[in-house]
């Protein structure tokens, strides 16, 4: 069988897209996810990658990178400078494999809401390399962390970043979740505050804070859609000013609000009374 060259079907296979039969555009790019009115569809059309590669070449790409740290995990087994550190330095990589590995695993589910919802096929193509890329440098951190435990057991915090409560983890995921830069005019996000649902609004440059459950239900606030000042859960379609909390249908109920302000750097906090 002839083999097409790269350039004879490149074009074709990483701008794939779809054509729909049961449902409409709005179905398949909601505002809420994709931004769709931030950028013109024809400029998302026109869009083209700076750099493109195919999936074998990606695999080689990475095929080298790995080889590479295995040669630097094996040069740690057999280093003696660890033992040789101070506390406080081994601390510094405690703190570090922990939050790269948070980090990390952050920008996997951002490249994927990307390869999903993105606007333009070549993008959403380049997304799911870069959920490879982003995962594979989750696992190499936690890979290395790994490596220390049998020196040191507190090196399982490369594992536990997502999970545990100890206040530099819940500034780490606090710093990922909630940050104005990744909260535009009209967009509505969900954060964990101490163990608190917590939904953030930005209306017209303000942010607001409330629970992220329904009052009716206790339904995930952020599945619905935030149109202007109206917030609706898209449960039942109960509607709410984002701006005041209050109730429009019905218009009995309301919001549980927390306050909330923006630092200087751009980060959110919020204070939800505990």
């Amino acid at each position: 069988m002839a083999l097409l060259k790269r350039e004879e079907w490149q074009g074709f296979v990483r701008d794939v897209d779809w054509s729909y039969s049961y449902v409409d555009d709005e179905a398949v790019y909601p505002e809420w996810h994709s931004g769709t009115g931030k950028v013109p569809r024809e400029a998302w059309l026109a869009w083209e990658e700076s750099y493109k590669v195919s999936y074998p070449e990606y695999v080689a790409t990475q095929r080298e990178r790995e080889a590479a740290a295995y040669a630097v995990k094996a040069a740690l087994q057999r280093s003696s400078v660890w033992e040789g550190l101070d506390e406080g330095w081994k601390s510094a990589t405690k703190m570090h494999f922990g939050g790269v590995s948070l980090s990390e695993y952050a920008a996997v589910l951002a490249e994927l809401k990307m390869a999903r919802f993105g606007l333009n096929g070549a993008w959403r193509n380049m997304a799911v390399f870069g959920q490879l890329d982003e995962l594979r440098h989750t696992s190499i951190t936690t890979f290395f962390g790994h490596e220390f435990i049998s020196r040191d057991p507190q090196y399982d915090w490369t594992q536990k970043a997502f999970q545990t409560n100890d206040w530099v983890a819940i500034s780490l995921r606090n710093l990922f979740d909630a940050s104005l830069d990744e909260l535009w005019e009209g967009d509505m996000t969900a954060v964990m505050v101490d163990g608190e649902p917590v939904l953030l609004v930005n209306v017209d440059g303000t942010i607001r804070a409330y629970s992220n459950q329904c009052p009716h239900q206790a339904s995930a606030l952020d599945q619905g859609d935030l149109d202007g000042e109206t917030l609706t859960c898209a449960t039942h379609l109960w509607e709410f000013n984002a701006v005041t909390g209050l109730g429009i249908n019905p218009d009995d109920a309301a919001l549980r609000s927390y306050g909330c302000q923006v630092g200087d750097d751009g980060t959110i906090y919020v204070d939800i009374g505990r």
